[in-house]
């Protein structure tokens, strides 16, 4: 609330739209942010088993599934359970390996993600309430200097560089893939 100028809440209870309003902005801006896939909430490599019907079910919080084997077929994450393309049919009938993007609750996001996901539910907040630009009560340096902070996390922690994941290739030709 102190983003348009108000004062500010200790809940979203009792206190009229706003506080509730603000904080349906703030969940928004967390997931939209957690969508990517950041080294903090992707899980690499999680063995998915199939139930007794050979259906595998996604996992509640998963925001996204990128199944890495089998791989000689398409499956993708379709409503509660992966579904195969070739077969059109939510029966795999073996584990998969996959890597998850999933949804982190705001306590468990880093600080700079925190910061960013308000700054941005501020922004917005404060066009739907106020409509206008010129009274922002916060600092766009913020924002910047926290979006600098995940990304340098991201890539000191996944071994990516800008242009994608490092690679060592040795004098035998050998390639070293997430290098050094």
């Amino acid at each position: 609330m102190e983003a348009i100028g108000g004062e500010a809440v200790n809940s979203t209870g009792g206190q009229g739209p706003e506080p509730a309003k603000a904080l349906r902005f703030i969940r928004r801006e967390a997931r939209s942010l957690q969508t990517k896939g950041w080294y903090w909430n992707t899980t690499r490599g999680t063995k998915l088993l199939p139930d007794r019907d050979g259906k595998v079910a996604v996992p509640s919080d998963a925001l996204s599934v990128s199944v890495l084997s089998p791989s000689d077929r398409p499956i993708i994450a379709r409503a509660k359970n992966l579904f195969d393309l070739s077969k059109n049919s939510a029966t795999i009938g073996e584990a998969v390996t996959a890597d998850i993007v999933r949804e982190l609750t705001w306590v468990h996001l880093p600080e700079a993600a925190q910061i960013v996901a308000t700054d941005a539910a501020c922004r917005r907040f404060q066009m739907a309430t106020v409509g206008n630009s010129e009274y922002r009560a916060f600092d766009e340096y913020v924002l910047r200097e926290a979006q600098v902070t995940l990304q340098r996390e991201e890539i000191n922690t996944s071994r990516e560089t800008l242009l994608g994941t490092a690679t060592l290739v040795l004098p035998t030709g050998r390639r070293v893939v997430g290098w050094p």
